[in-house]
């Protein structure tokens, strides 16, 4: 709104958008708090169903994030530890005992040396089994944590949108009368004059 100018005082859009509806008809008298426009909510309907959207995914993160989902899936991890562990001591053992084969000549020394490869896949897999895990714990960390950032920053997006779509209906300044500038159904952008009050 501009200051008045010889008793006119203009009314201006606060942002841009369609006019779709006029209250008051042309050169009616109007009074200081009634409706005179409502624009378009088009984009900030958008807004609100994409934060409601969000609220929902949020929920299904929190439940693939439950103490109880998240330790079904751990498990698995520490399964495959487990294994991998079971495999390197199972190696070991068996390289020691094709090495004592071999000392006695009762085994060529390329079993020993297939032993020895054994052993040093075992142990890479072992690493990377662990490596699995502490990947897995950070990742379940990290997702709670950008689900608690989003979860509180949700309802604070949500207020704005809504001060928005309060600010989408016009509602008069001051008593006087009213000389419209624009239709229904009009195109206007921020700061565009939608009618005068004199």
């Amino acid at each position: 709104m501009n200051q008045p100018i010889l008793g006119i005082l203009q009314v201006e859009s606060p942002k841009d958008g369609i006019v779709e509806k006029i209250f008051p008809v042309d050169g009616a008298h109007v009074l200081e708090g009634e409706t005179l426009f409502q624009l378009d909510t088009i984009e900030e309907d958008r807004a609100l169903e994409r934060i409601r959207l969000s609220a929902g995914l949020i929920g299904v993160e929190e439940n693939y994030l439950s103490v109880a989902q998240v330790a079904l899936r751990r498990r698995v991890f520490e399964i495959a530890v487990e294994l991998t562990k079971a495999y390197v001591d199972f190696a070991n053992r068996k390289l020691k005992w094709d090495h004592d084969a071999v000392l006695t000549r009762t085994a060529a020394p390329i079993i020993e040396w297939q032993s020895e490869a054994g052993v040093t896949k075992a142990n890479k897999e072992y690493e990377k089994a662990n490596l699995a895990l502490e990947s897995f714990d950070f990742n379940i960390t990290q997702a709670k944590e950008r689900t608690r950032l989003i979860k509180e920053e949700l309802p604070r997006e949500e207020r704005h949108v809504q001060t928005k779509i309060a600010q989408s209906a016009l509602t008069c300044p001051r008593t006087g009368t009213i000389a419209l500038l624009i239709g229904k159904s009009s195109f206007v952008k921020k700061g565009h004059i939608l009618c005068t009050i004199k």
